[in-house]
């Protein structure tokens, strides 16, 4: 959530579009029933962008337990491979523009993003099991958040990253809630 933050707040068109949504979604929102957090897509794409260039855990390894062959590689049984899901995320022979923060890359109607890799929680059967929580969590967040408050950056610079378990900022992403003037609360 801290990325999402950071991103929301250089980004206004996105948080008018998240606003709105939340706006709308959640506006009869009651915390026993999901249904809504269901109809939040463009949180949902937000989510899913920040996630693309920030994922949680930026490296994954896996040992094989058989031959195989990977491209022209033979891997035999025992050989660690890695996987970046940080790397192939801002890939430009994968992702066009893959620096840019884009949430409409991920419209449902996006059909080519299929075909890309996306893992920010991992695939196979040693995915998080947390994915589907996480989602559910970061989109209440942001949907009873927003309409309360705005993020301002205090600074403009560059977090950076801290390459361990997690992938991390370097620096403090530094933002200020600001109460919205204007009554936008829903919920």
């Amino acid at each position: 959530l801290n990325w999402a933050w950071y991103l929301i707040a250089g980004h206004p068109e996105v948080e008018a579009r998240l606003l709105a949504e939340a706006n709308t979604c959640l506006a009869d929102f009651d915390a026993n029933d999901s249904d809504a957090l269901s109809t939040m897509t463009y949180t949902q794409q937000v989510l899913e962008e920040t996630l693309r260039l920030y994922p949680p855990v930026w490296l994954f390894t896996r040992r094989s337990t058989q031959d195989d062959e990977l491209e022209d590689y033979d891997v035999p049984p025992g050989t660690d491979i890695y996987l970046s899901p940080y790397l192939l995320h801002r890939s430009a022979h994968i992702w066009p523009d893959p620096d840019s923060f884009d949430p409409d890359r991920f419209e449902l109607t996006d059909a080519p993003k299929k075909d890309r890799p996306y893992f920010p929680f991992s695939l196979g059967p040693r995915r998080c099991l947390g994915e589907y929580f996480s989602f559910l969590e970061m989109k209440v967040h942001l949907g009873l958040l927003l309409p309360r408050f705005r993020m301002q950056r205090l600074d403009d610079d560059d977090p950076g990253l801290e390459l361990a378990i997690n992938l991390r900022s370097k620096n403090d992403i530094q933002l200020k809630p600001m109460i919205r003037q204007e009554s936008h609360a829903a919920v």
